[in-house]
C-alpha cells in the first residue's frame, strides 16, 4: 500500500522501479544484501537514490505534437520497455541460451523487428494484402458469436469483445506467430481466445501506455511471462523450418490448425539470416503483439463514431467505397474518427537534444508531454469547428495517431486491412447499438496534465485502457 501511495502522490520523486518506494522507510544498502541473494531479481530494481525529474513541459498544438512525433530527437521509451521484456525473460540468465538479444546491440533488435514488420501488409511474397482475410474472419465471428435474446427475433454480439478484438489474435496466432488457439474448428488448441487477448493487452498496456510507476512491475512480469511463452513455440516453429524437430514443435502442431504460419516464418528467416531463431523469434513478438490490442481499439473508436444515428449518411458511403475497394477513401472517414476520438490521447517523450518547439524552448533530457487530444482540435489546423467532422480535408492535415509506425499500426498494413474491417462491420444489416448501456462504451475520463485520459470498465468490472464490450444488433 505504502509503495502504490508514493508512486502516484509523489511520481516525480520515485522513478519506475525505485527501491526506495518498494522498501520505504528501510535501509536500502541492507535490503539490496538481501535481495541480491536472488541475482535476477535485484537487477529488476533501481537502487541509487532518486532524483527529482525534471518539470514536464505539456505541447498541445498541431504542428508541436507533429514535430515532436515525427523526429528522433524525441526519444520514447517504447523500444527499452520491449527490450526490457525479451532480456528479463528467464532464458537470458541461462548460459547457453543468452544468445535470445544479448549479443546484439538494442539497434540489432530495432533493425530486425522492423525488418518484419516490413513483410506484414502482404500475404505470402506478392502483392495480395491480408484484407480478404480480416474480412472473412469477421464474418466467421460474428456468425459464431451472434445470440438471440428471449423475446426477441434479432439476433446480437458484443462487437468489440467477441469480434475486433478477437481478429488480430486470428491472425497473429494462426498466420504469424503459429500459436495453439482454441476456437469452434480447432478444439484441440491450447489457449482460449480471451486469453490471448489479455495476454497482448497487457504488453501493449506496459510498451505502450505504462505511465503509473504504481503498475509497472507487474505490466512488466506479465508481458515476460507472455514472451516466454509465445516465443518458446515460434522458435519451435523456426527451428522446424530449418531442419530441427524439436517435442514442442510436435506438440505444438497436434494444437494447431494449420502450418499457415511456416509461409510467414520461412519469409521471417529469409530476412534475417544473420540472427539466430531466438532472436528472430523475439523480433517477431515485437513486430506483431505489442500493437495488436492498439490495432483492436482503434477499429472500436471507429465502429462506435459511426455507429450514432446521425451518421447513418457516413456509414452508406463508407460500405459503398469499401464495396468498390476505395481503401483510400475509406480511411479519410477512419482518420477523421480517430481526429475526433482519438485510441491514444497522449503520449510523452524526452528530448534527446536541445530543440525549439513552437514559442517553447526544450533542453536535452527534459520530459515532454503530447497532447494529441488537443492538437487534434487545434483552430490553426483544423478551422474555425475542428470539433465538426469533415472528410475534404488534404492527406496532411489529417489528425495525429499517437503512437507512429509500430507493428499493426504502420500504415501500410493499417491501411490495407482496415477498410475492410469497417466496411463489412458497418454493411452489417440493420446494424445499430443494442438498447440501454450494453450498446455504448462503459467509459469514464480523468484529467492528465489537462488531457482527457480515457479508462474503460470491463465485464469483470476493473479499469482498462482497452474497451472490451459493444453489444450492437445484427440482424
Amino acid at each position: 500500500m505504502l509503495t502504490r501511495l508514493l508512486f502516484r502522490t509523489l511520481p516525480d520523486h520515485y522513478p519506475v522501479g525505485s527501491a526506495y518506494a518498494y522498501f520505504p522507510f528501510l535501509d536500502p544498502v541492507y535490503m539490496r544484501e538481501n535481495v541480491a541473494r536472488d541475482a535476477s531479481l535485484v537487477e529488476k530494481y533501481t537502487w541509487t537514490r532518486p532524483q527529482r525529474l525534471p518539470v514536464t513541459t505539456v505541447i498541445d498544438t498541431f504542428s508541436g505534437v507533429e514535430q515532436i512525433l515525427s523526429s528522433h530527437h524525441f526519444m520514447s521509451a517504447y523500444n527499452d520497455r520491449m527490450f526490457n521484456i525479451i532480456a528479463n525473460h528467464s532464458m537470458a540468465d541461462m548460459e547457453d541460451e543468452k544468445l535470445i538479444v544479448l549479443r546484439k546491440s538494442r539497434s540489432d533488435f530495432v533493425k530486425g523487428r522492423c525488418n518484419i514488420e516490413s513483410l506484414l501488409p502482404y500475404f505470402e511474397s506478392s502483392q495480395e494484402t491480408w484484407a480478404e482475410y480480416f474480412r472473412q474472419q469477421v464474418g466467421i465471428l460474428i456468425t459464431e458469436k451472434a445470440v438471440r435474446h428471449v423475446g426477441d427475433d434479432a439476433k446480437y454480439v458484443n462487437l468489440v469483445g467477441d469480434v475486433i478484438n478477437l481478429v488480430p489474435v486470428r491472425w497473429v496466432s494462426e498466420k504469424i506467430l503459429g500459436l495453439p488457439l482454441k476456437t469452434v474448428t480447432n478444439r484441440s488448441g491450447a489457449w482460449y481466445e480471451q486469453d490471448v487477448y489479455k495476454m497482448f493487452a497487457h504488453t501493449a498496456h506496459y510498451v505502450f501506455l505504462n505511465f503509473d510507476p504504481g503498475n509497472d512491475w507487474h505490466l512488466r512480469e506479465s508481458s515476460i511471462a507472455t514472451f516466454g511463452e509465445i516465443s518458446k513455440i515460434t522458435k519451435a516453429h523456426l527451428d522446424y523450418i530449418g531442419g530441427w524437430v524439436t517435442p514442442t514443435e510436435v506438440l505444438d502442431h497436434t494444437a494447431i490448425e494449420n502450418h499457415d504460419c511456416h509461409k510467414f516464418l520461412k519469409r521471417v528467416q529469409q530476412i534475417g539470416s544473420e540472427f539466430t531463431t531466438d532472436e528472430l523469434a523475439a523480433q517477431a513478438f515485437s513486430a506483431v503483439v505489442p500493437t495488436a490490442a492498439h490495432f483492436s481499439q482503434a477499429i472500436a473508436h471507429v465502429i462506435n463514431f459511426y455507429l450514432d444515428d446521425d451518421k447513418q449518411n457516413e456509414r452508406d458511403e463508407i460500405v459503398k467505397l469499401a464495396s468498390a475497394s476505395r481503401d483510400k477513401d475509406v480511411m479519410v472517414y477512419v482518420r477523421e474518427a480517430l481526429r475526433l476520438d482519438p485510441f491514444v490521447p497522449c503520449v510523452y517523450r524526452t528530448a534527446a537534444r536541445d530543440a525549439i518547439i513552437g514559442n517553447t524552448r526544450i533542453e536535452a533530457g527534459q520530459r515532454i508531454f503530447a497532447n494529441v487530444v488537443e492538437a487534434n482540435l487545434d483552430t490553426s489546423a483544423f478551422g474555425a469547428t475542428p470539433t465538426e467532422a469533415t472528410y475534404d480535408k488534404l492527406a496532411n492535415k489529417a489528425g495525429i495517431f499517437g503512437l507512429g509506425d509500430y507493428g499493426l499500426l504502420s500504415a501500410p498494413f493499417f491501411e490495407s486491412t482496415v477498410p475492410a474491417i469497417v466496411g463489412i462491420i458497418l454493411g452489417l444489416k440493420n446494424l445499430k447499438r443494442a438498447p440501454g448501456r450494453s450498446g455504448n462504451f462503459s467509459v469514464f475520463k480523468e484529467e492528465l496534465h489537462g488531457c482527457p485520459r480515457q479508462w474503460y470498465i470491463n465485464l469483470q468490472g476493473e479499469t482498462t485502457p482497452f474497451p472490451d464490450s459493444l453489444v450492437v444488433q445484427v440482424l
